[in-house]
Formats: structure tokens, C-alpha cells, sequence
């Protein structure tokens, strides 16, 4: 019987309040603020390798615009299940930028690496 109850849950996830929302939005911004604040202020200035700064300025940028994409309306599952054509274009965004985020990351490790 729990077996049951619990993929239920998976299947429809529970609502979380407003403010666990916004705290967790938050703490989600926090890293890429970091990243670009980090890269601006030595952008001219590491000595080992002159393309962190760079790295992180961009990887950082689109860390909060994904972060910032989540936030917007059209992202939100309609209550009926349809999915209109701004919904379609928010997840295929949402999904290239995650898609340039995982292969920007696969790129900084490579060239690291050298």
C-alpha cells in the first residue's frame, strides 16, 4: 500500500509554498552571482590561465538566465495538462541553454586540463 502512495507522489510531485519557492530561487542565484562577480573583478588578472575569468563571467550569465527563465509564467504546467506554444518555446529555451551549461562545463574541464 505504501508502494502505491509513494509513486502517486512521484507522478504528482506535492505544491510548495510560495516561500520555499523564493528562498530556493535564491540559494539557487547565489553560485552564478558569485561566478560572475568573480570573473569581472579578475578578468585581467590570472596569471596561470587567462580564460577562467572568461569562463566564469559566461557560465555564470547563463546560470541566471536559466535561473531567471524558471521564473517566468510560461513555465508553469497549465492545470489541465495542455501545453500552449509559449510553453513549448519556454522548455525548448530552458533546454538549450541547459544543453550549452553542461557542454560550456564539458569544455572549461578539457581545456583545464592541458
Amino acid at each position: 500500500m505504501e508502494d502505491r502512495n509513494l509513486l502517486q507522489n512521484i507522478r504528482t510531485p506535492p505544491k510548495l509554498s510560495t516561500p520555499v519557492l523564493i528562498i530556493s530561487k535564491l540559494l539557487v542565484v547565489v553560485l552564478p552571482i558569485a561566478q560572475v562577480s568573480i570573473g569581472g573583478v579578475y578578468l585581467n588578472d590570472c596569471p596561470k590561465q587567462p580564460y577562467i575569468p572568461i569562463y566564469l563571467l559566461v557560465s555564470g550569465v547563463f546560470a541566471l538566465v536559466l535561473g531567471l527563465l524558471s521564473c517566468l509564467p510560461c513555465t508553469q504546467e497549465p492545470e489541465d495538462g495542455t501545453q500552449t506554444p509559449l510553453s513549448g518555446l519556454c522548455t525548448a529555451w530552458n533546454s538549450l541553454v541547459s544543453l550549452f551549461l553542461f557542454c560550456w562545463f564539458i569544455a572549461g574541464k578539457i581545456a583545464t586540463a592541458m
